[in-house]
């Protein structure tokens, strides 16, 4: 919190003076980003429990700056990607880091409202801390995603350090599914293989294999790629 001005020993401020300390103070609890780490996740509640990663400053009695952590927010609420029936979604561990964005009013109550409600927050604060939303994915430079570098115009779902399996989503239309995949599809062959082996018990006795079935691998790629 930002020192008032009779703790500073000014007993007479004038207005200017009591003008600065007001928006000041309000300047110190006015809060809109910061990164943070994950400390618990919450996949129930899709929710977490954050430690800011910034030190916040604040000046002492005798106007020298004094660093101090922002305390730990719990439940916030994690913004995943989503709309129109579909979602991105991953499990968010402890240590992984992400950006808080801090709401302009309260979100206590709409949190539990209704989805696409109009709720009065009740609340006056604004930009607080218990506000928060939890924006997964950002990072520092010396921990950027090593796969990044060399998908080029592609877009890829798979392990930060660029080993497979992987899913790469490629400008030409195709998807390949690992770099040294052999089936196009996962268990492709396997649901082959065991569909070569069905048999179904009849009157007449055990079926054979599906007509079919043989021909299943000819829709598999040995590339691992579908168009």
């Amino acid at each position: 919190m930002v020192e008032s001005l009779t703790q500073r020993g000014l007993t007479s401020p004038t207005l200017a003076e009591l003008l600065v300390e007001a928006i000041e103070a309000a300047r110190a609890e006015h809060h809109q980003g910061l990164p943070a780490k994950v400390v618990k996740f919450d996949g129930d509640k899709q929710s977490c429990d954050v430690q800011p990663l910034l030190l916040r400053v604040i000046l002492d009695e005798d106007q020298k700056e004094v660093k101090e952590r922002y305390p730990q927010i719990t439940n916030v609420p994690i913004n995943y990607p989503n709309g129109g029936g579909w979602s991105l979604i991953f499990p968010l561990k402890p240590d992984d880091t992400v950006y808080l964005a801090f709401s302009e009013r309260s979100l206590d109550r709409w949190l539990e409202s209704d989805p696409g409600q109009e709720i009065d927050p009740e609340h006056a604060r604004k930009h607080d801390l218990s506000d928060a939303v939890c924006v997964p994915g950002i990072r520092v430079r010396k921990n950027a995603i090593k796969a990044l570098a060399s998908i080029g115009d592609n877009c890829r779902i798979g392990r930060d350090d660029g080993t497979d399996p992987a899913i790469v989503l490629k400008v030409d239309g195709t998807i390949e599914i690992g770099e040294d995949a052999t089936e196009a599809l996962v268990l492709g062959d396997k649901l082959n293989t065991a569909l070569s082996a069905l048999t179904v018990p009849t009157a007449f006795g055990p079926s054979g294999p599906p007509i079919n079935a043989g021909t299943f691998g000819q829709h598999l790629s040995p590339k691992g790629k579908v168009k």
